[in-house]
């Protein structure tokens, strides 16, 4: 069975709902590979209660592993997320790569590469200056496209590191 290529997330509605997975390192072009086969096979069969779910997925930066539902087709339901967190399970134990640890903040300065700190080392990276006002923060809290869209990347002055500039 061919399994067809997802529509693009950018396609989705803006209240569709995401979920993002950080990687704890940049993913390999076959890992890459493998994640896509993965989640294209599972978004294609994904369904919520008998009812097929209008699904999709997204690599970001080699790192992020970003799902996303059209709820206005189908609500996900507790039973069809916790399915796709078994497959980044297993997309975890394939790969190696942490994708469920919510204590690694990703960050990115001007001209750096995407790099992991451990969040209970935020504020000695700030006083540092590894993380500056400047530097995005990655908030992977967020539940919407639309807030993929806007509030993803934020500066971490306008983000909850803010607190650590203060002191």
């Amino acid at each position: 069975m061919i399994i067809p290529e997802q529509p693009k997330i950018a396609s989705f509605p803006k209240n569709s709902k995401v979920w993002v997975y950080q990687s704890d390192r940049e993913f390999s072009l076959e890992e890459q590979g493998y994640i896509s086969e993965k989640l294209n096979t599972f978004v294609s069969g994904w369904e919520s209660h008998g009812r097929k779910l209008a699904g999709t997925f997204e690599i970001r930066f080699n790192r992020f592993i970003i799902i996303a539902v059209d709820e206005s087709v189908s609500d996900a339901s507790g039973c069809s997320i916790d399915k796709s967190v078994v497959i980044i399970r297993e997309i975890a134990a394939h790969t190696g790569a942490n994708l469920l640890d919510r204590s690694l903040v990703a960050i990115r300065n001007a001209s750096s590469p995407i790099h992991i700190v451990k969040f209970n080392e935020v504020s000695a990276a700030v006083k540092q200056g590894i993380i500056t006002q400047e530097t995005l923060i990655y908030n992977n809290t967020i539940t919407s496209l639309q807030e993929l869209e806007t509030n993803w990347e934020i500066p971490a002055k306008s983000s909850w590191v803010s607190r650590f500039f203060n002191n």
